[in-house]
This record gives C-alpha cells, structure tokens and sequence, in this order.
C-alpha cells in the first residue's frame, strides 16, 4: 500500500484550522455571495491587480480553485469569524515547486483589518505548511507602500529574498512587486523559540 507523503495529505483532506478567533476552512460554493461582498472592498486597491469583478467571476473562480486543488496544484483557505459564517478573506498558496516550496498570496476586508486577524490566520498557515506539509521555504511579493501587508509578512518572520529567489519569482508570474520576501523553515521554528523564550 502506498503512503501519502506529507505534502499529499491536505489534498486528500482539506485542513481546517481554527486560530483564537477565526476558523480557516475550504472555500464552498455557497460562499461565493460573502466572498464576493468582502473581496468587493478592495477592488480600488491599487496593490491587487486580478480579481474576480462580479458574482459570475466570483463562481467561475471557485470552480478554478477546486480544480487547482484536485490537481494538487494549490490550498485556498477562505477567513471566516468563529462569530460567523462569511468569508472576509483567504490565505492561500497558489503554487508549489517540487512539493517542498510555495508561494503565499492573502488579502483581508477592510472592515475586519488593523485587527491583527491577518497575523493571526498567516501564523497558523505557516506553521501548517512547514509542519505538516513538510515546505522548506514559502515566498511572496509586496509593494512597499502596501504597509499593513508587509508588516505582517515581517512579523511572521519574512525577510528580504535573495536576488535569485527575487528573479526567479518575477520571471515566473510576470509580476514587478517591490519586495519580494521569503521565510524558510529553520527560520521560523527558529523565530518561535525566541519568542517563547521571552514570554
């Protein structure tokens, strides 16, 4: 009998996981209406570029994400309030390289931000894609004036990535973020003793 590696085990179920506040689950098609109705308030964001537009959008993108999940391309995890049902956000990696790196992209509703619930859902994903999955590095790109997203990227542990990270990332997506930060596995359990040092 085949066993399922760690990177494969999401994919066969998909892993909820609640933080103190927030429960980050898969994304249903029921939710397109609050999905929809949340991601509508960053539209005139000048930091995200391609988005759903509308309810149709929104649907056909869902379909999208199971496929990507089916095929074991990328995790989707939609934000929803332990208070409620809505989704006010996602977390997700929407690709992996050779099962052992990703790239993580987030964004938040504008009502539910400078709440802290970004850092709080980052925190618990990455801890879940290094211990569970077995990632040794996630990367994402940043504009600098994007403050609220790079520091809560900083405050998980990202760091400036190396110029052959950076190319790489670029090239890959044809995207021209200013930053482009990385967090590899020593470096947050690294982090994560430090911090419990000082509680």
């Amino acid at each position: 009998m085949n066993t399922l590696s760690a990177f494969e085990r999401p994919f066969l179920s998909f892993p909820e996981i609640e933080t103190d506040r927030l429960v980050l689950r898969k994304i249903r098609p029921s939710d397109a209406y609050s999905y929809h109705q949340h991601h509508s308030t960053i539209y005139d964001s000048p930091f995200w570029e391609e988005a759903p537009q509308n309810l149709s959008e929104t649907k056909k993108f869902f379909r999208e994400i199971k496929e990507w999940y089916d095929k074991k391309e990328s995790l989707y995890w939609g934000i929803s309030l332990k208070k409620g049902k809505d989704i006010i956000g996602s977390c997700f990696f929407p690709e992996f390289e050779n099962k052992r790196r990703a790239t993580l992209g987030f964004w938040l509703s504008q009502e539910h931000q400078k709440k802290g619930l970004m850092a709080e859902a980052l925190s618990h994903i990455l801890d879940y894609a290094f211990s569970q999955m077995d990632l040794i590095a996630i990367l994402a790109g940043c504009y600098t004036a994007n403050i609220p997203s790079l520091k809560a990227l900083k405050n998980c542990g990202f760091t400036e990535a190396s110029q052959y990270e950076s190319e790489y990332l670029r090239k890959k997506y044809e995207w021209n973020p200013d930053v482009i930060v990385c967090l590899l596995k020593q470096k947050l359990f690294f982090s994560k003793r430090l911090n419990n040092d000082d509680l």
